[in-house]
């Protein structure tokens, strides 16, 4: 599953009262009415990933669910209707599917792929190897040494150098992503482990 680390209380508390929401509005379901289901998968469009905890929700109606981990989800007892599905998670452009027709006791699919805010990101991490430019972004503002020269050498041997500029979390994520695929592609697998241990190795020498 995929996930963005510092999702905020405030978002929580949010999914907490939409889930309420959505059991309120089907505890008051008339009985008896002939009613369908929209059910559906949520992916991440970059990389196909399943999207877990993604708010499904139907346009101006009292209806809605969250993906589980599989990024499935499942809106039982909607009235027969035309309707609007909202997909929306932190850190993805909200997106919409619109004319969704649900007759009675019909299982009507919709699967959604959503896009990362940070898509740029990747996208300049690309230009960037086509230039001969390899960095690994620090995200944050880091309260940190910077690196000596000795330090330095140590990870071009591998082909890069930390960029400690600062940028949100989710977007260095994004980009780094693209940079260690080339350098796994580079120095094999394993070389994030070798960097540290290099690393440590000359910090060592120094006390």
């Amino acid at each position: 599953m995929f996930k963005i680390p510092g999702i905020s209380i405030c978002f929580v508390a949010v999914l907490v009262c939409f889930a309420h929401v959505v059991a309120d509005a089907q505890t008051k379901a008339p009985p008896g009415a002939a009613r369908g289901m929209i059910v559906g998968n949520v992916v991440v469009d970059e990389n196909g990933e399943a999207l877990g905890e993604c708010v499904v929700s139907i346009v101006g109606r009292r209806y809605g669910a969250l993906t589980d981990t599989t990024g499935f989800y499942r809106i039982p007892d909607v009235p027969p209707g035309t309707y609007r599905l909202q997909f929306s998670y932190v850190g993805f452009r909200p997106g919409e599917v619109d004319s969704i027709v649900l007759r009675p006791f019909d299982t009507v699919r919709v699967d959604y792929r959503v896009e990362s805010v940070c898509s740029p990101w990747a996208d300049s991490a690309r230009k960037d190897l086509a230039a001969g430019k390899v960095r690994i972004l620090v995200a944050g503002l880091m309260i940190v040494p910077y690196p000596t020269e000795e330090e330095k050498n140590i990870t071009r041997i591998y082909g890069f150098e930390y960029d400690y500029s600062g940028c949100a979390f989710m977007c260095a994520d994004e980009y780094n992503k693209v940079v260690e695929a080339y350098l796994t592609r580079r120095n094999g697998s394993g070389w994030q482990t070798s960097v540290r241990k290099d690393l440590d190795r000359l910090r060592q020498r120094r006390r």
